[in-house]
């Protein structure tokens, strides 16, 4: 029944063109014969009637109307003719264009998918390898920040390294001043007086730089490194990673490669064809085109007899003038309307005939196949018509990277036409998730084990610690002493200027500068001081905090988690990116439905099948208006034509019969 129902008025048009080439050529051949035989108008001979006039004008008038239908039929066959010459010109030149479009599109995917797939995955490699050899570091850092943060030793770091700071940019003012200081003193041959001045900077400058977070931090490291390289599994990263890419990453760019080295073969090999075949049709084309204005000149010829003919009836000829006594331009016009009869008889079944297999062939290819094109979920509902062929869009199965994907062909494009990636349209996630499963598990297994310290050995470990800062606290204490130094130099370089008297000018100035801003240091100096004071307590309480067997191995399990959390984050990292870019940015595949479309749609259904209905539609518009033109012009030529015989009678049996008082034209003479 779905057959019957989708098929049945494409049946039925076929069945009527048909039945019309059958039958009206067997109605063109009765109509001859009842003319020949004196019937159908074939005596010319007409009774006179009383309406006769309006009979002519509205005869006329309907004969000029379906006479321009006609005309329209056969401009409309025209232009679909030529519309057809116009689109198979530049379809080389799409073509070309569309296969050099799609090896870009997987040019592109190959080199966006090696950049995310191979290049980040040898980063990633890198980035695990440097955090696991620099394990004990990273733990270390981790304990000495928590210690620090037990015993309160952050706070006065803290501030240390503000101060730091403060000192020096006033440190780096004051260097300035100084060498503008040096350029402006007299040059007396010896050396120069703020040369002293320099080198109690530079010293200022090493003391309050002194790092007591490191060497405390060193003190741990030291520990702990040698204990946690001997209780731990060390990871060989490369030698579980490498293999890892060999066997799952580079398969999947292998089978991209693949994949666009096939579809450049394939594109290829289509454009050679296809152009072979273009090439081959281009040169008959201009004689289907002589052809198609033929066709589209016989119909407006067809058109044209009966204009003119009306044209000549009505201003060549009266309804006074008696049928026997009609001039030669009436009569001609009558000649005409039955000429444009006889063509439609003579051409009408062969036009039908034309119109009847383009028509068997177009309104196919338009439902099933450009409506399927233009939405292919039409296409899908057509497949129960068709099944048997093998093939069905609904589930197109596809292998990518050793993977069954079934996909349907309208959802590829329709996510094409959306702009989805082929990750998101072909569901690729499967494949992916394959592809990184050994990462995770590597992730997971021997990079966590390797990953996982012994917190009581390592607490056992640092409780034989001592941590010592005493030189970088004597370095931060002896910032005041250096700053007192400073001062005393810019109070003798002071002096010096004052001696100047005038010539001192902008010397003097300067020197004021550096005292105020040597004061300010000095304030800083004596606040490092302050803070440096309270540290070697607050180390003392490090130390046993850092032999407590109930704090530490927490605080290490810790600093064991901080370090895998990282580490884990780049692996996660890679993979999330990985799968985030698949699905949003790597083969976007728009190119491939604006390929689709070009050639599908605009190349194909716009190019060649809309013209090809376009002219059968034309030419079955032209017969369907010749029906009523045929009629009208038969039976409006008796108005036009002279006849041969006057009937007087209204007896329509004595009529039948050549008249008694018949009388042939009259010649002009009496």
């Amino acid at each position: 029944m779905v057959l019957v129902d989708s098929f049945l008025g494409y049946a039925v048009c076929l069945a009527i063109g048909i039945l019309f080439i059958l039958i009206f050529p067997i109605v063109g051949l009765c109509f001859c014969c009842c003319r020949c035989c004196g019937n159908c108008g074939g005596k010319r001979i007409q009774e006179v009637k009383p309406n006769a006039k309006c009979r002519r004008i509205g005869f006329g008038v309907a004969l000029v109307i379906l006479s321009l239908f006609v005309v329209a039929g056969s401009a409309c066959a025209f232009v679909s003719s030529n519309q057809v010459t116009n689109s198979i010109g530049p379809i080389k030149d799409v073509l070309n264009n569309s296969v050099d479009d799609v090896q870009t599109f997987f040019g592109n995917v190959n080199r966006s998918f090696t950049h995310i797939a191979d290049g980040n995955f040898k980063f990633l490699i890198d980035v695990v390898d440097n955090y696991t050899k620099e394990a004990s570091g990273h733990v270390s850092d981790q304990l000495m920040k928590d210690v620090s943060k037990i015993v309160n030793l952050q706070t006065p770091l803290d501030a240390i390294g503000n101060l730091k700071n403060e000192a020096v940019v006033k440190v780096d003012r004051l260097s300035q001043l100084t060498q503008t200081l040096d350029t402006q003193l007299p040059q007396t041959g010896g050396p120069s007086p703020v040369a002293g001045i320099q080198t109690t900077l530079s010293e200022f400058k090493t003391k309050v730089s002194a790092d007591v977070f490191g060497d405390l931090k060193k003190k741990i490291d030291s520990q702990i490194s040698t204990t946690i390289a001997g209780t731990t599994q060390r990871v060989d990263v490369h030698g579980k990673m490498d293999p890892i890419f060999e066997n799952n990453i580079k398969p999947m760019l292998e089978k991209i490669r693949d994949m666009k080295t096939t579809m450049g073969d394939t594109t290829k090999d289509f454009s050679s064809t296809m152009n072979s075949y273009i090439d081959t049709a281009k040169p008959y084309d201009k004689y289907r085109w002589i052809a198609g204005v033929a066709l589209a000149s016989l119909i407006l010829l067809i058109a044209v007899l009966p204009l003119v003919g009306v044209l000549l009836g009505l201003c060549g000829g009266s309804e006074k003038v008696k049928p026997t006594e009609r001039g030669c331009a009436s009569n001609c016009g009558g000649i005409l309307l039955m000429s444009a009869a006889g063509l439609i008889f003579i051409f009408g079944p062969l036009l039908m005939l034309l119109t009847t297999t383009m028509y068997a062939v177009g309104s196919p290819l338009e439902r099933y196949g450009c409506e399927g094109v233009h939405d292919v979920k039409k296409l899908e509902s057509y497949v129960p018509l068709i099944d048997g062929i093998g093939f069905d869009p609904r589930n197109v199965t596809l292998n990518v990277a050793g993977e069954t994907v079934t996909v349907s062909a309208s959802t590829v494009l329709d996510s094409c036409k959306e702009g989805k990636t082929l990750y998101t349209v072909l569901d690729l996630k499967k494949v992916i998730d394959k592809g990184l499963e050994k990462v995770t598990e590597f992730k997971n297994g021997s990079l966590t084990k390797g990953l996982s310290f012994d917190s009581n050995t390592v607490a056992t470990s640092l409780g034989k610690a001592t941590l010592d800062a005493t030189s970088a606290v004597n370095d931060l204490k002896a910032t005041v002493t250096v700053v007192g130094n400073l001062q005393t130099q810019i109070t003798n370089l002071e002096n010096q200027v004052m001696a100047l008297g005038s010539a001192a000018g902008q010397m003097v100035n300067i020197v004021s500068d550096m005292k105020s801003t040597a004061a300010e240091l000095t304030k800083v100096a004596n606040d490092i001081e302050t803070e440096a004071q309270q540290i070697p307590t607050l180390i003392t309480t490090a130390t046993n905090t850092l032999k407590d067997p109930t704090v530490m191995p927490q605080l290490i399990d810790k600093a064991t988690k901080t370090l895998q959390d990282n580490i884990f984050q780049f692996v996660d990292s890679y993979t999330t990116d990985l799968k985030t870019k698949m699905a949003n940015e790597v083969g976007k595949c728009t190119p491939l439905y604006s390929i689709f479309n070009a050639m599908m749609m605009e190349g194909l259904c716009y190019g060649i099948v809309d013209p090809l209905n376009g002219f059968w539609l034309a030419i079955g518009w032209s017969i369907f208006f010749f029906m009523p033109s045929l009629i009208l012009s038969v039976k409006l030529a008796k108005y036009f034509r002279t006849m041969l015989y006057d009937d007087s009678y209204d007896n329509p049996i004595h009529s039948a019969s050549v008249p008694p008082l018949a009388t042939k034209p009259s010649s002009g003479k009496k």
